[in-house]
């Protein structure tokens, strides 16, 4: 009875962000991946920006490499009826809420948004981690998920203790060990429009992931039946 929820493909060979060479070698292994998407029946395939710092100084030359390649990428995703979710996050750039919110509506496709990561978007908008230059932070993991609404396609729970995994990206704390208000979140989710049909439970890096599956499935299937999402 399982099914596939997204398909998290491999883009590390080519760091769409280092620079203009790189885009047709991604836009190649797009379509490779794209085809292995539709092949095992996955009817959304992941994206990150890779890079965790700007190769050089012209920010806006790379934010508009990955704007017009992932343009090109998602109208051959729509082609094949598949949505691109990018799963912003603290150790990769563009990982501002302005900045976040900004590069989805140039991209302007309707295929193409957010893998909401709730930990990310506590390390990433709340206490602006690995930031370049000016912090820009909001107050809430609910204040995150309201000024990225409608941009959200798929969410991923677990909480955050407000560390960074080998000081790089977010750490993924078990539920209650962290400081997120799940039930804050879930209602501003509701409120954006989000009602599923995926809720991934992200255990990431977690050592003793294997061991806390269950509890955490617990914790998410009350969490969804208390806020009427199930």
């Amino acid at each position: 009875g399982l099914e596939i929820s997204n398909y998290g493909a491999d883009f590390w060979s080519v760091p769409l962000g280092s620079g203009d060479a790189e885009s047709a070698r991604y836009e190649d292994v797009f379509k490779r991946n794209l085809e292995f998407c539709t092949d095992i029946d996955c009817d959304s395939i992941r994206v990150d920006t890779i890079v965790d710092a700007y190769p050089d100084d012209d920010h806006a030359a790379v934010r508009n490499r990955y704007v017009q390649t992932w343009q090109r990428c998602a109208d051959l995703a729509a082609a094949a009826n598949v949505d691109i979710l990018w799963e912003f996050e603290p150790g990769f750039i563009i990982n501002k809420p302005s900045e976040i919110i900004n590069l989805v509506d140039e991209v302007d496709r309707p295929n193409f948004r957010l893998m909401f990561d709730t930990s990310h978007a506590q390390m990433s908008g709340v206490v602006g981690a690995r930031q370049t230059g000016d912090k820009e932070t909001v107050s809430s993991v609910s204040d995150m998920i309201a000024l990225t609404g409608e941009r959200i396609g798929t969410v991923h729970l677990i909480d955050s203790d407000n560390t960074l995994h080998h000081g790089i990206t977010s750490t993924h704390a078990p539920f209650g060990e962290g400081v997120l208000d799940f039930d804050a979140i879930m209602e501003s989710l509701k409120a954006a429009g989000y009602a599923g049909p995926w809720w991934t439970i992200d255990l990431c890096f977690w050592p003793t992931a294997w061991d806390i599956v269950e509890s955490s499935h617990t914790f998410v299937d009350d969490l969804l039946r208390r806020h009427a999402l199930r």
